[in-house]
């Protein structure tokens, strides 16, 4: 028999599952959950239930039809994405990854350069995103 403290890691898990499924499709999801289901988590939480964000690189089509490799870090409160080399990325309104770099205090600011993986950036796009550079 599963306890209610068993159900609520389950069914974190599962709507963690849908949510990086949701981002490696590119699409939203909804989900359904049955009234049985939410009665585990009716009750106050005690401790913060964080979601890591998937260890694995990511293909991500940009909105032109390019594919960029991205790694995301975080959890569901502070989390950033990075290309697979090592560039701080940001996600503008429309989806398409841009690169950027962070300000004294830790903001994220686009460069307005469109990620793109390593092997295709120029010489001048490798030196204008410097300031991206994490690792």
């Amino acid at each position: 028999m599963i306890n209610r403290s068993e159900l609520k890691s389950y069914f974190t898990i599962a709507t963690a599952a849908i949510a990086i499924a949701a981002c490696n499709s590119g699409k939203a999801t909804t989900t359904t959950v049955k009234a049985e289901e939410t009665k585990a988590t009716e009750e106050p939480q005690r401790k913060p239930h964080k979601s890591p964000a998937t260890p694995y690189p990511i293909q991500y089509v940009q909105p032109s039809g390019d594919t960029l490799t991205i790694r995301l870090y975080g959890d569901e409160r502070y989390h950033w994405a990075e290309t697979i080399d090592g560039y701080l990325i940001l996600q503008k309104k429309d989806g398409t990854y841009e690169y950027a770099y962070r300000e004294a205090n830790g903001k994220q600011v686009s460069m307005g350069i469109v990620a793109t993986n390593a092997d295709k950036r120029t010489p001048e796009t490798i030196k204008a995103i410097e300031k991206a550079k994490v690792r």
